[in-house]
């Protein structure tokens, strides 16, 4: 199965896309699923749930944690983490509420990413394929090899020209499949995510962190 695991919606400051509009895409383009990952906030989730069941999309619910040393991909969870905490932290809180923890665009220029952290960090997996990184993919690959975590990948969609750039392939069990590291990350950066930033900012999006 076809999931994108890293898309924003308007309840993130620097999307530009609905809920509504996420899925009628995802849908478009033939994909079985996806998580929506806002900037630290889980406010979209409840709306998020029952529009993709009318699609007939599995959900996975999560959340990009903001921390004091970059961005954490937090899936599994339906509990507000609070923004700005050491990495380390942010993790533990992750894990004490049964979800999975990932490091999205690790190494990816002006992405807010947690670099080499990756190696000292109880990560379940890394984002091996982020459809903004126009450079750090190779290397989170080769981190991902090292330290044998499940790899993922996820547009990092902030509009819908961006959704499914990036997506992993597992099965229905998302959450399992990445414990178990049975996800295999595809696609990667597109000139798309280019031409998004000045679209969204021409419509008033602007990143908070």
């Amino acid at each position: 199965m076809k999931f994108d695991l890293h898309i924003h919606s308007n309840y993130s400051s620097d999307s530009i896309m609905s809920i509504e509009e996420i899925c009628k895409q995802l849908i478009k383009l033939k994909f079985d699923g996806f998580a929506l990952t806002d900037h630290s906030t889980i406010s979209g989730i409840g709306k998020a749930r029952v529009i993709a069941k009318k699609y007939d999309l599995v959900f996975i619910p999560g959340v990009e944690v903001g921390t004091s040393e970059g961005h954490i991909l937090a899936y599994g969870i339906e509990e507000q983490i609070p923004r700005g905490l050491p990495a380390i932290d942010t993790i533990e809180i992750i894990h004490e509420n049964g979800g999975v923890a990932v490091a999205p665009h690790p190494y990816g220029w002006f992405q807010h990413g947690i670099g080499d952290l990756v190696y000292k960090l109880k990560l379940e997996g890394i984002e091996t394929r982020n459809g903004k990184a126009f450079v750090g993919n190779e290397k989170a690959e080769e981190a991902c090899r090292r330290l044998q975590l499940a790899e993922t990948g996820g547009s990092d969609a902030h509009s819908l020209a961006e959704i499914g750039n990036a997506w992993t392939e597992c099965s229905q069990d998302v959450i399992k499949d990445i414990k178990k590291k049975k996800t295999k990350a595809r696609g990667g950066f597109r000139f798309s995510s280019i031409t998004s930033r000045f679209v969204r900012r021409m419509k008033g999006a602007w990143p908070t962190e």
